[in-house]
């Protein structure tokens, strides 16, 4: 239920006009390859373990993101600023 959530903001941000964002996809693949695991494999998790395994996904998610120097945030900052504002050596800070 999710991963469908997910693709559908996806969906609508596309539609809208708009990228897609490192967050919402990688939130996409999160849910979707827990959900599949949990259905799947061992459907014996407890509500800890799940929680715990979103948390570490999210925040694998966010550290990648920073790594590759693009953090997730960014992408919404652009989106609500002009280009002018964009292109300021202090925006990205």
């Amino acid at each position: 239920m999710a991963a469908a959530f997910c693709l559908a903001v996806i969906a609508y941000d596309a539609i809208g006009g708009r990228s897609i964002k490192i967050l919402g996809a990688g939130s996409a693949i999160l849910f979707a390859a827990l959900g599949g695991y949990i259905t799947l494999v061992d459907s014996s998790w407890t509500v800890s373990q799940v929680k715990l395994t979103v948390d570490a996904g999210m925040l694998a998610i966010a550290l990648a993101s920073m790594a590759i120097r693009l953090p997730f945030t960014l992408q919404y900052a652009r989106e609500m600023v002009d280009a002018e504002t964009e292109k300021l050596p202090g925006f990205r800070r």
